[in-house]
């Protein structure tokens, strides 16, 4: 699974819900619907370092 080897290559043996997150994103499947909601490995990213926890997942983009 891609978010295990993530997790490894980062010195991890724990998989965090951002691990699984960019792995769907680069999934030749879903990173293309992700990327049409406006989900990529940027937003994650940023919405992890706002959250100030990257264990948790990042919160839907609302517009309005």
């Amino acid at each position: 699974m891609v978010a295990a080897a993530r997790a490894l290559d980062d010195g991890r043996t724990r998989i965090e819900t951002t691990d699984v997150l960019l792995a769907l994103t680069r999934d030749e499947t879903t990173g293309p619907l992700l990327a049409g909601f406006g989900i990529d490995e940027a937003r994650i990213r940023e919405a992890n370092e706002q959250a100030g926890n990257p264990d948790e997942p990042p919160e839907a983009a609302t517009e309005g």
